[in-house]
């Protein structure tokens, strides 16, 4: 039996400003075959006070099976590595992983 994968995202989400990252974390958690508890972080409070609770400086932070993998870059290149390692082409990991969307940027919030 094929079991959804589970993942959690934490992103911001507010009135005046929806985080890009938090939406490409939950598309490519999609595109990845996780079902998603996608939580939203809707005011300076919240995002401050999940930042506080975790020890991370941004949003969005994904989850997988309750351990937190990262935000958006983290798990980018943690999914692009294992389908390397699964394909077999784990050489190819390595020029992926230096196209990791603004993983040098400090992407987030």
């Amino acid at each position: 039996m094929n079991e959804l994968k589970q993942a959690t995202l934490y992103r911001m989400v507010m009135p005046e400003h929806t985080c890009p990252y938090g939406l490409k974390s939950l598309d490519l958690l999609k595109r990845a075959g996780y079902e998603v508890d996608d939580h939203h972080l809707t005011d300076r409070a919240q995002i401050d006070a999940f930042k506080k609770a975790h020890g991370v400086e941004t949003t969005p932070q994904t989850f997988v099976d309750g351990r937190r993998v990262g935000g958006h870059s983290e798990f980018w290149i943690a999914q692009t590595e294992l389908q390397a390692a699964i394909s077999g082409t784990g050489s190819n990991s390595l020029q992926m992983r230096s196209a990791a969307p603004a993983a040098a940027a400090g992407a987030g919030h």
